[in-house]
This record gives C-alpha cells, structure tokens and sequence, in this order.
C-alpha cells in the first residue's frame, strides 16, 4: 500500500476522530470504509500520479464514499470529435461504427446511450477486458503512463485529465489517448478494456 495513502488516513482518523478501515478493493479503487462519521468531507487520496477527491459522509445511518469527478480542462468539439471518430473508426465493429458515431458525435444527446451499449459494439480483435487490480487507477498509471488524455462520459464536453482520474470514476466512458490507436473504455459495472491499434 502506498506510504501517502497511510499517512494521510492515519492524519485523517486522528483529525476527525474516524475509525477507518482498509479492505481489498472490489469493483474500484475504493480504500476507506467508514464505521463512524458526525459530518461530511472532502479528502484527496495519493494515488500513483495523480490525486484523486472522494467525499465521504454519513445519510441515514449509512457510510458513503463517492468519487468526485476530477476537474479537468474541457476539450474543444473538434478534438471531442477527432477522438471520438478515430475511436470509432479503430475499435468499434463495423457494422455498428456509423449508428455509435450518429450517437455519439452527431446526435450528442443520445451519446449517454451508446456508451451503456459500448461492450458490446467493441471490436475484441483489439479491445481486451481487464479486472482485478490491472484495473485500478495505479495500475492504468503504471502501463499506459501519466499522459494527459480526452475522457468523454456523455454528459457534456468532453475533458482532458489523466488515466488515475478516470479510472477513479468508473462510469460509461471512453478516454482516448491516442486518435484510433489507443483508448481505455470503463463500464457502469467495472469493467475495463484496454484498446490498442498499431496502424
């Protein structure tokens, strides 16, 4: 675990009077679990490269732990469609290339939905699905570096951040890195592929 990580649950236990566990991770990166808590708070976790913001506080007796959507830059439409076509283009399959780009670029609206159905649109000659701890933010950071890349969720423009962050939120999305030649899809459910085209 990181040296960061403990430090800073050691000063927030001691600084809020929490009693915190660390457990294994499930479906994402998810460290803390609380037993006890007065009121809410924001704290940011090292994690590899990058910090990531949780809130963290108590509704009706129940712990919650909620990861904020980074604050990134937001991305001009014409690098938001530059990714989007060229991810189409490399790792959608080809008949549902057109209708995901309909979807997605052209009918912005309809974008959150396509994203629901994106698993099964990709192209497994070059998406593979991964879990476990290749799935976290620290693992994502560690093989595809710390490189600044569009993540777009469907719910507005799309962002510039870092792989950490978007791993850390684990919605629909795609963040693309490279145009058509390397990408990170996430579903609702955990679930990640890694897209890769070497042309």
């Amino acid at each position: 675990m990181n040296a960061g990580l403990i430090v800073k649950l050691l000063a927030l236990r001691q600084t809020h009077r929490l009693q915190s566990l660390v457990r294994p991770p499930r479906r994402r990166f998810n460290p803390i679990r609380f037993i006890r808590r007065k009121q809410s708070a924001d704290l940011i976790l090292c994690s590899g490269a990058a910090d990531i913001r949780y809130s963290f506080g108590i509704i009706g007796g129940i712990s919650i732990v909620k990861v904020i959507e980074p604050q990134a830059d937001e991305c001009s439409l014409e690098v938001q469609e530059t990714h989007l076509i060229a991810f189409a283009r490399a790792f959608i399959l080809g008949d549902r290339a057109e209708r995901w780009l309909h979807m997605t670029v052209e009918n912005p609206k309809k974008a959150r939905v396509a994203l629901a159905k994106l698993p099964e649109s990709l192209n497994p000659q070059f998406c593979k699905r991964i879990s476990g701890a290749d799935a976290w933010p620290e693992s994502l950071t560690d093989r595809l570096g710390s490189d600044r890349g569009v993540y777009f969720n469907g719910k507005g423009a799309a962002r510039r951040t870092i792989i950490a962050q978007a791993a850390a939120i684990r919605n629909d999305a795609v963040f693309s890195l490279v145009p058509g030649k390397l990408a990170v899809c996430f579903f609702h459910e955990g679930w990640t592929w890694i897209c890769e085209c070497g042309q």
